[in-house]
């Protein structure tokens, strides 16, 4: 395959895909549409040839910051062999670049039976990542102390005035003193939020294993919670329907604690790669929810530019603060002698 047609991919990355896309699809290329993504920089690109739809995912290399490709690309294959990820043909971890089956994703609203029949399809989505076997690999630092050294690393930035993020490190130590985790760690996905879980029609699908790693499972429970389940009733439903029955005191007290851990990492991690703003100290001003949907919808927020990181990365740690005070957060804290 020539390199005509790659014209929405960086000049020095277009040999390699075209040998890529080559090896899965044929020597011609109809059509290459780039699709917008999330926050990790790849690159992610429709493709048609040969007759039919293809994923095309090229890393960001050269970009800034800790990745472990390797590692991600490893744990694809073991979700894509799970049939939990689209169907892998390519993934060469060297070359930053995985070719895969094109899902057709349709809204979540059109899941048969709504929010009370796509509850518990995803605790069970989330049980089959748990028993990929065998386990992911362990990352260099459990996920507390992970999520501090993002707090820390977030707040010598300075990229907030002096002192404002103080409530939200004591906090988060408060969540550290408190959270139980002794094991087994599983197979973890770390990051289904809405954008990384895919509906077919029939079925769901998990995309973008990033940050995947060996992990307390309830971290998983914890962000689909906090993206499709987010009231009490409803994230209590998804904790019962990935258990498989009731959970004890002793199973909702950490999970309490780990969705709190879970806000903590998404708003570090999107603000650190956002960075700071061009006009200096920030505050932490943040929209509401209905009010970030209105914005993004009129075009004063951008896919993927560094403000919208920025605005969702502050709404994660407003999220973070409002939910210490979240009664079953409060208990465990007592509970655990953290308030």
């Amino acid at each position: 395959m020539s390199a005509r047609g790659l014209e929405a991919i960086p000049e020095n990355r277009r040999e390699v895909v075209a040998e890529a896309l080559a090896a899965v699809c044929g020597p011609r290329l109809d059509h290459l549409q780039p699709i917008s993504g999330g926050a990790s920089g790849a690159l992610i690109c429709r493709v048609d040839a040969g007759g039919r739809p293809w994923l095309l995912r090229l890393e960001a290399i050269d970009a800034p910051g800790p990745r472990d490709i390797p590692r991600a690309y490893a744990c694809m294959r073991a979700a894509s062999d799970a049939g939990i990820a689209p169907r892998l043909h390519l993934a060469d971890a060297d070359k930053g670049v995985a070719v895969m089956e094109f899902i057709h994703s349709r809204p979540f609203a059109d899941f048969a039976g709504g929010e009370p029949a796509l509850v518990p399809a995803l605790g069970a989505l989330a049980r089959r990542v748990h028993a990929i076997e065998p386990p992911f690999p362990s990352p260099r630092a459990d996920y507390p102390t992970l999520v501090d050294f993002m707090m820390g690393a977030v707040r010598r930035t300075g990229a907030f005035r002096e002192g404002l993020l103080d409530p939200h490190a004591e906090g988060l130590a408060r969540v550290r003193s408190a959270y139980r985790f002794e094991g087994p760690a599983v197979s973890c996905h770390n990051d289904p939020n809405r954008m990384n879980v895919l509906f077919d029609g029939e079925r769901l699908w998990l995309v973008d294993w990033e940050l995947s790693f060996r992990n307390d499972p309830l971290i998983d429970v914890g962000i689909l919670a906090d993206n499709f389940a987010p009231a009490s009733p409803a994230a209590e439903a998804l904790l019962a329907s990935w258990l498989g029955g009731e959970p004890d005191r002793a199973l909702r007290t950490r999970y309490a604690l780990a969705r709190q851990l879970s806000r903590a990492f998404y708003a570090c991690a999107l603000l650190s790669i956002a960075g700071a703003s061009p006009s200096g100290p920030d505050d932490l001003s943040a929209p509401t929810p209905e009010e970030f949907t209105k914005a993004l919808a009129a075009g004063d927020l951008k896919v993927g530019s560094p403000e919208l990181l920025r605005t969702l990365g502050k709404m994660q740690l407003a999220s973070f603060l409002a939910g210490l005070n979240a009664p079953e957060v409060r208990e465990a804290l007592a509970e655990a002698g953290g308030c």
